[in-house]
């Protein structure tokens, strides 16, 4: 119903802007024409009829086009009619046809990236057709009788007029577009903002305005010209290691040669490294002119995308003005309904370790999780899951007809784990060294040797490209030395499966140990349980407050240590400013002291920025 509702309120306001557009053309063409002799006269009467083409079409521009000429004629002249001649009315109908004919046939389903250029070529072929071949014979035929050079001179003096007026007519629609007071499909130029208007607009939707689901996005990606259908995928989903594994992943295909796009979440520093394009962020130049393209449609959505929504479709305009070869293309939260899943069929879904996270939008159970993170999987496809896939995983392979490979724990062989790095075996591939500390990283590893091996049957990678680029991998964030002496690790986990896996390395990296905990957290998180398990590892404790709407209060935070009875008032210090609570840990710590952050990754450019200063 209420979907009839809009459609009829739709035609409604088509019907007055049509109104209000007949109305302007009589008065461009009746009160504010000039006449310079020979019949002829200068006006802008007929750019209200070209703009109703380009903006409903050829029937509602051909309208525009018969009721201005005959209203003009008849009511305003006082001709009956009776009298009125609708020959040279030929003219005006076929005004409003033309342009929007030449913008259904050829511009209905692609951007138009130079609306200027392309509007003086449809105002030019339109008045050449109509204005200057139609309605010139017609006019010298009722009206003038010039013959031989008379006629020829009326012929082109008309030819040169609206051939300038044509160019005039252009100039003003493409002014209306830059001003956004008239919208033509695919021809309305961007916005031009600068990088910090990009950002900011970016961000204007806050993280608790997501809203899952893929209505929004694909309406997006559907004005944009579907750019995601040009470019091929390795989607990946899960509830930890998902960057590592696009890390590797993104590593070995540029050394293979590969224009790589990759999309990540969050940024460490800044924004733009969420969009990358062959190891490299998008520059502000790029993001804030594609950023602009996707927002001249999105302004106009009813229900006006997400922040993640936009940043989505920001992603996929890029990488496909950039040519990628391939898309590494991560999750941002669950699958199935998460925008990356706009996506056809990747060439491979990969799900990493599942666990629970997210429950308030995913569901209360591991099974509903693992479903929503399965939702990736499209008929036909390959997906690469890891060894204890659930039935849930297994049954969404096999109904959607897809080939399964799995990535087997036991297959993996650990020769070397230390703070600096891996050095493992997996199935075929011997002594992968990985410059990646923890002792989860072998198990991403897998993974992304596990894709990779799926990948050389469809694309030229060498196992050394494999070799090479497991070596030259970078993620930053996940268990990162940041000083020595005393010993400060930054670990980007920030959920119970993370934590366990941060845990174990840190247990085994430095055993017997009790560390010095700085750490901050997001309210939507299991904190409560977060809490309990890292308590009795702790020395001392200092919380803080993370850069994030969502996170939790420092104060809330320390009290949950505290409620635990793993740690005394004495060693919680809650201290809300992060560069103040990391100078705290260093004054409570000596020089063989371990000292760990972790519980999100939005403290990790703060962090940084701190001790990159201090040093």
């Amino acid at each position: 119903m209420k979907k009839q509702q809009n459609k009829t309120t739709k035609r409604l306001l088509i019907i007055v802007y049509c109104a209000v557009l007949i109305s302007l053309s009589i008065v461009l063409s009746r009160f504010l024409s000039i006449s310079v002799g020979m019949g002829i006269r200068i006006s802008l009467g007929n750019l209200p009829i070209i703009i109703a083409s380009l903006m409903y079409g050829p029937f509602a521009g051909a309208i525009v086009g018969f009721a201005a000429d005959f209203l003009g004629a008849t009511v305003l002249t006082g001709t009956t009619p009776a009298d009125f001649n609708p020959f040279l009315t030929i003219g005006p109908v076929l005004i409003g046809i033309i342009p929007g004919l030449i913008r259904k046939i050829a511009f209905d389903r692609k951007r138009v990236k130079h609306p200027l250029p392309t509007l003086i070529s449809i105002t030019t072929i339109t008045h050449i057709f109509t204005s200057i071949l139609v309605t010139t014979p017609i006019l010298n035929y009722f009206f003038m009788n010039f013959e031989g050079k008379a006629y020829l001179t009326f012929l082109g003096l008309r030819g040169l007029i609206y051939i300038c007026t044509a160019i005039i007519e252009a100039f003003a629609i493409f002014a209306l577009l830059k001003a956004r007071a008239v919208k033509i499909k695919n021809m309305n130029p961007a916005y031009k903002m600068s990088y910090e208007a990009t950002t900011s607009y970016i961000h204007s939707v806050s993280w608790k305005g997501s809203r899952l689901g893929l209505s929004r996005i694909t309406e997006l990606m559907a004005k944009l010209g579907n750019p995601q259908d040009s470019l091929k995928f390795i989607h990946v989903a899960g509830t930890n290691g998902k960057g590592s594994v696009c890390s590797m992943l993104n590593s070995v295909l540029l050394d293979a040669g590969y224009t790589v796009g990759l999309y990540t979440s969050p940024y460490m520093f800044r924004f733009n490294e969420r969009i990358q394009l062959n190891g490299q962020p998008i520059t502000d130049e790029e993001l804030a002119e594609v950023t602009s393209y996707v927002r001249s449609y999105a302004d106009d959505m009813k229900d006006s995308p997400t922040e993640f929504e936009l940043i989505t479709a920001i992603a996929l305009e890029y990488f496909k003005r950039k040519g990628c070869d391939i898309v590494v293309f991560e999750v941002g939260l669950g699958g199935e309904l998460d925008s990356t899943n706009v996506i056809s069929t990747p060439e491979v879904a990969v799900i990493t370790k599942i666990d629970m996270d997210h429950i308030k939008e995913l569901g209360p159970t591991l099974a509903d999780v693992t479903k929503a993170k399965a939702g990736i999987i499209k008929n036909g496809g390959i997906v690469v899951a890891c060894s204890d896939s659930t039935g849930v995983i297994q049954e969404t392979v096999r109904a959607h007809n897809c080939t399964l490979h799995t990535m087997s724990d036991d297959a993996i062989q650990i020769h070397e784990s230390t703070i600096t790095g891996n050095i493992l075996s997996y199935k075929d591939y011997h002594n992968i060294s990985i410059p990646l500390a923890g002792l989860y990283q072998p198990t991403n590893a897998a993974i992304a040797l596990e894709v990779l091996s799926v990948l050389k049957e469809k694309m030229n990678i060498t196992d050394q490209h494999i070799f090479t680029g497991m070596s030259h991998v970078q993620w930053p964030g996940r268990f990162e030395i940041m000083h020595r002496n005393p010993m400060f690790i930054y670990d980007g986990a920030h959920n119970m499966h993370g934590l366990i896996s941060t845990l174990a390395s840190l247990n085994t990296y430095f055993a017997g140990k009790k560390f010095i905990l700085l750490t901050g957290m997001m309210a939507d998180k299991d904190i409560d349980n977060m809490v309990k398990m890292l308590s009795p590892y702790c020395k001392k404790v200092v919380t803080t407050r993370p850069d994030n709407p969502r996170a939790m209060a420092s104060a809330d935070l320390a009290n949950k240590f505290i409620a635990t009875g793993n740690i005394t008032n004495d060693d919680v210090m809650s201290v809300d400013n992060i560069s103040d609570a990391i100078n705290n840990v260093f004054e409570l710590a000596g020089e063989d002291d371990v000292i760990c952050a972790l519980g999100s990754l939005y403290m990790y450019k703060d962090i940084k920025g701190v001790l990159m200063n201090d040093q």
